[in-house]
């Protein structure tokens, strides 16, 4: 009878590989831990191998020279690497302390390179506190049933002249360096989203005060919220800059009956207006302006152009975005 055909995707590991899971199963190591070490192979075919070597050693040859690091040590590097994330001067420091050897920087390098782990850009994102979460998850319960089609996001964001995208493609033997003015100049711009439309854009001048942030809204919020359907009662959401939570700008806003969303501190992930402000500053790069007065053309005429599939796409977000924080003891989403 002929063997069963395995599977297209099925992984095979080396002796190597093998060796290194047992030996991190061996000290004591979850599967899930295991799996965040060695992040190649899944989890199911983790078990498998640790499963497979206490049947009895495998039997495969092993050919080429014998590596500078036994498996243990090399398991021992990955432990090093997990729990103890500095620069590898650092790690290398640490893991020769570990291992009673001199190993080379290049040589731990090669180690961890070889296992995925990738040195990368930190995505940095808003400190929460315990006071944050749990007005995060409060809000989420207080509005997880919410028709979010009845509610007007609104933001404020900074655009810079001449910013790039922190990432690029470089060919061998480019040079990596990016000339960047040192005092870029800035333009900071106001809008507003709902399900049914997007406001104009807004361009910003001087210090966004109380007084100026009610200019804001009485010239631009109040006529956009008229040309929304009529038979809906539009909430509005704002964050809670001292413009916006100031005593004034309260006051104002309860004479005009509009009745705000008790919005959570540090939470952009929250607020869909974040994505097409991401849009909208990749739109501007691709343009280049050379001038603020360029900047702030282009930034209306881009934000002019964002379909209106895009606005309504960011808002149906919300339950998902609700859920997520939920499910995550009020972490951070995904958007």
């Amino acid at each position: 009878m002929c063997p069963a055909a395995e599977p297209k995707n099925y992984y095979h590991c080396t002796e190597h590989e093998r060796e290194i899971i047992s030996s991190l199963k061996a000290a004591g190591m979850k599967l899930s831990v295991i799996n965040r070490i060695v992040p190649w192979p899944s989890i199911r075919t983790i078990k498998r191998i640790i499963a497979q070597s206490k049947t009895g050693p495998n039997t495969n040859k092993i050919h080429g020279r014998p590596g500078a690091t036994t498996v243990k040590e090399d398991s021992q590097i990955l432990k090093t690497v997990f729990n103890d994330r500095k620069n590898l001067k650092i790690m290398t420091k640490n893991v020769r302390k570990a291992l009673h050897r001199r190993l080379s920087l290049s040589l731990v390098r090669r180690r961890i390179l070889a296992k995925g782990v990738e040195y990368t850009k930190k995505r940095f994102v808003p400190k929460l506190t315990p006071d944050h979460i749990k007005k995060r998850l409060e809000f989420c319960e207080t509005y997880k049933k919410i028709d979010w089609s009845h509610v007007v996001f609104s933001d404020e964001t900074t655009i810079e002249l001449g910013s790039q995208s922190k990432f690029h493609w470089r060919f061998p033997g480019e040079n990596d360096d990016t000339p960047k003015t040192k005092f870029a100049q800035k333009q900071m711009f106001w809008g507003a989203i709902s399900m049914d439309d997007k406001s104009t854009l807004i361009p910003l001048s001087g210090s966004v005060n109380s007084a100026h942030y009610i200019d804001v809204l009485n010239d631009n919020l109040l006529p956009y919220l008229q040309q929304l359907p009529k038979n809906r009662r539009y909430l509005f959401q704002q964050d809670n800059a001292p413009a916006h939570n100031a005593k004034r700008t309260k006051a104002w806003l309860n004479e005009q009956h509009v009745q705000i969303i008790s919005w959570p501190p540090n939470s952009p992930d929250l607020n869909p207006i974040e994505n097409l402000w991401g849009i909208l500053k990749r739109r501007i790069e691709d343009k280049n302006p050379k001038t603020k007065t360029d900047l702030i053309t282009t930034a209306l005429k881009e934000w002019e152009k964002l379909p209106l599939e895009s606005v309504k796409n960011v808002t149906k977000s919300m339950p998902h975005r609700i859920s997520q924080v939920q499910q995550r003891g009020g972490m951070k989403c995904d958007y």
